[in-house]
């Protein structure tokens, strides 16, 4: 059982970076200026929370150990990505779910490209849900063995979203993730529209 806990759900926000290097399994940025900005959940306990992954070596609450490598570069684009891209109940509710925003970015985005694990091309189920998603943008299609240099980049930030490893214990409590209602309803239609439209009906 979980102990009742009220948790302050964080504003949906656009983030925009200047030749911010990326990978497509890590919500982090490395700035030119070596900056780390690591993306957390916020009602977690930062001492419990796992956020290592990609270049992100070891990260504690102001600093960070990080791996330099050298990164194709991409002149702009909208990242799409999660810490895990295996994995379905990661792409559906924390991955997917940042589409929903695309739609209501300002116009002077318009041509900026999605950009997004080219694992999504191999699960059947994440594909059939990016093509009914009605995003009408250039996909570009990132690998998880390399990083990019993103000239001009925006990230959104998920509207539901979990600590993707624990430290100290095997057993994750409820401020350890959060996930939107409104979300869920996104979700639950564009997988309804997928459904009808590969099989024709919509029972």
């Amino acid at each position: 059982p979980q102990p009742i806990a009220q948790i302050t759900l964080p504003k949906i926000a656009l983030y925009h970076f200047r030749n911010g290097c990326i990978s497509s399994v890590s919500r982090s940025v490395l700035l030119p200026d070596d900056r780390f900005v690591i993306e957390r959940v916020e009602s977690a306990d930062i001492h419990n929370a796992d956020y290592s992954c990609a270049r992100l070596i070891y990260h504690g609450k102001k600093l960070a150990i990080i791996r330099k490598d050298t990164a194709e570069y991409i002149e702009k684009g909208i990242l799409i990505n999660g810490g895990s891209e295996t994995n379905y109940y990661h792409w559906m509710l924390e991955i997917l779910s940042q589409l929903q925003f695309v739609q209501e970015l300002p116009e002077k985005y318009d041509d900026y490209p999605i950009l997004i694990s080219s694992f999504s091309q191999k699960i059947a189920a994440v594909n059939m849900f990016i093509d009914n998603a009605g995003i009408n943008r250039k996909f570009v299609f990132i690998n998880n063995a390399s990083y990019y240099q993103v000239g001009d980049l925006l990230m959104i930030t998920p509207p539901n979203n979990l600590v993707p490893n624990l430290r100290n214990t095997s057993w994750s409590h409820v401020v350890n993730s959060y996930v939107r209602l409104e979300s869920l309803k996104y979700l639950r239609e564009i997988a309804f529209k997928s459904i009808k439209n590969k099989d024709g009906s919509s029972s």
